[in-house]
């Protein structure tokens, strides 16, 4: 019975180990890749964000920021689909419902950059507070 128990008990350290590691190696590769999109690195960035969420840190943040990575290299349609993904993930934030409403208006979809820009604006948990007005100005200019 003891020898039960002691392995019982590593396997369960190995567990969290592993577990623990891996949310750390996510945060590395997150700030790698932030630190790669400063530079402007943008594929190198998109690949470091790849890395973080399939580490075991399929965080809101880390699909947000890959979100955007893909929307400054144009492509548009998988950006949304993080900023999706973002918001499937943690609905109350509003950051992604801007980027994804920044995404619409470069495709025309004025509806659904509307739609994003008063929910970004309707919201309490804003990272980014210096978008509010900018968001009140999209939506007036897209309301013409």
């Amino acid at each position: 019975m003891g020898r039960l128990c002691i392995a019982t008990l590593l396997v369960v350290v190995l567990l969290t180990s592993s577990i623990i590691m891996g949310c750390d190696v996510a945060g590395q590769r997150f700030a790698e890749g932030n630190e790669l999109y400063e530079q402007g690195r943008l594929d190198e960035a998109i690949d470091k964000y790849t890395e973080a969420i399939e580490r075991g840190g399929a965080s809101e943040e880390f699909y947000h920021r890959r979100g955007i990575a893909y929307c400054d290299l144009g492509q548009i349609e998988r950006g949304i689909e993080d900023f999706n993904e973002a918001i499937r993930i943690e609905p109350d934030w509003g950051d992604p419902y801007y980027s994804r409403g920044v995404a619409y208006v470069e495709q025309d979809k004025k509806a659904e950059a509307i739609a994003d820009f008063e929910k970004f604006t309707s919201l309490d948990d804003i990272d980014n507070i210096d978008w509010i007005p900018m968001a009140k100005q999209q939506i007036e200019e897209l309301s013409k």
